[in-house]
């Protein structure tokens, strides 16, 4: 669901899958995700992920009535297929919009991915404080969401500002529990 679809390219590149049945904006168009699965292998499948994903927001605000039912539009058709798997990656858009709210409503767990960049830690606190805090306040009986990390890429080791935004993940991150509450 990220609108670069760099899982999709990279997953059409490891297994030379030249076709998709259908993307993952087709799928939700239709409200049936079973038609975009393809079986990579005995233990990987995808669901493919297009650029048209961006306009999804907007399809939403045009198709379905009420706040609820667009945050939760999502759910369900995940709901039809999990249980057939162990694990469910999706792969999201760095925002905080309509989109995501769907992605986020229907996980249990988030991995936050982070540069180690000053703007980058600032927009993780921001994820997992506000933004989850929010969607909690909003539907917390409907949903389960818990950080299960926040995972580094793209670290330099010698420069002393990333080593620095490294300690402050470690501070602001690992030594607190995030159970989100209606206060």
């Amino acid at each position: 669901m990220d609108l670069q679809a760099n899982s999709t390219f990279m997953l059409s590149l490891t297994f030379d899958q030249t076709t998709w049945p259908a993307s993952i904006t087709k799928c939700l168009d239709d409200k049936d995700l079973e038609e975009g699965i393809v079986h990579l292998t005995d233990n990987l499948d995808a669901i493919a992920g297009d650029k048209d994903f961006r306009n999804w927001g907007t399809w939403l605000a045009d198709n379905v009535k009420g706040t609820h039912n667009r945050t939760f539009y999502f759910k369900p058709l995940l709901d039809k297929i999990k249980d057939r798997y162990d694990y469910v990656f999706i792969d999201t858009p760095p925002a905080t919009d309509i989109k995501v709210d769907n992605i986020m409503v229907a996980t249990d767990y988030v991995v936050v991915v982070q540069e180690t960049k000053r703007f980058a830690f600032e927009g993780s606190k921001d994820l997992t404080s506000s933004y989850l805090q929010t969607l909690y306040n909003d539907f917390n009986d409907e949903i389960n969401i818990q950080v299960a990390g926040i995972l580094l890429v793209l670290l330099d080791k010698n420069h002393s500002v990333e080593q620095r935004i490294v300690k402050k993940n470690d501070r602001i991150f690992w030594q607190r529990e995030y159970i989100w509450s209606n206060n």
